[in-house]
């Protein structure tokens, strides 16, 4: 049975090994998902009547909701199998779509998830953006590189009421981040805990134009890492080959990313 990944499984160990390496641990790969994957998720997107969440601005679909894909499921196996140093033994512990309207001053407001590893997929096409790289890099996704103290409850960092000390975090770092361009077939993988935003949504009308992400949370925040059976750890030779990988805070050439 073919893969629904579209990558090689050198280019995951690849994107495995860099993870590992990176500190805080941020990267994305492109073409995560093989064209026959990404065309049918899209259209599951589009054509399902699962989207019961209504929120400001966007729609959502949980598990609880109704969101339940045989094909989906079969991704997040090939993932974990595909990269089993980022993934570790963690479950899957939640996964969701949203669908937002096509033009939103911003996206979901900076928050963290209560994670492991979160990994966000675009399913719709680049010709469904505004004309201009600017709505490209505006419809991306921002991860800062610092994250709320573990004392603090999920509602503070998730909520209104501690967007000023949210707000103050990222100051006391300078709001040093890795900001991702969208591309659909693009995922964002990422540490959970990190605190994020989404960009400006900058689509064209028409209902095929929205902005469609796939996301899923693996373990739960304080969890250690057991790499599964028969996986070796990685050397520090192994992590110092692949520091070449990583992404870093600031500029990040996207070319770079699409030749792994």
């Amino acid at each position: 049975m073919p893969s629904v990944l579209g990558r090689s499984a050198a280019d995951f160990a690849r994107i495995d090994c860099a993870y590992a390496a990176s500190n805080p641990s941020i990267t994305y790969i492109d073409n995560v998902l093989s064209k026959p994957t990404l065309d049918a998720l899209y259209a599951y997107a589009l054509e399902s009547t699962i989207w019961t969440s209504v929120k400001a601005g966007y729609l959502g679909t949980y598990t609880r909701t109704g969101f339940r894909n045989a094909l989906v499921a079969k991704v997040v196996k090939e993932l974990q199998q595909a990269m089993p140093h980022m993934f570790c033994s963690y479950k899957l512990e939640q996964m969701w779509m949203y669908k937002y309207d096509s033009f939103l001053k911003s996206g979901i407001e900076n928050h963290a998830d209560p994670a492991v590893v979160n990994v966000n997929i675009w399913l719709t096409p680049d010709s469904a953006l505004e004309a201009g790289s600017e709505a490209k890099e505006a419809a991306g996704l921002v991860v800062y590189t610092v994250r709320p103290p573990k004392e603090w409850p999920f509602e503070l960092y998730n909520g209104p009421e501690g967007r000023d000390l949210v707000r103050g975090l990222l100051e006391e770092s300078c709001y040093a981040n890795v900001t991702v361009p969208y591309a659909q077939n693009r995922a964002v993988i990422f540490d959970s805990a990190l605190l994020h935003h989404s960009g400006k949504i900058r689509f064209k009308p028409g209902y095929a134009n929205r902005r469609i992400n796939l996301t899923l949370l693996f373990g739960r925040r304080g969890d250690t890492c057991k790499l599964p059976k028969g996986v070796p750890p990685l050397t520090k030779k192994d992590l110092q080959k692949c520091a070449k990988d990583v992404v870093r805070p600031g500029s990040q050439p996207v070319k770079d990313r699409q030749e792994l």
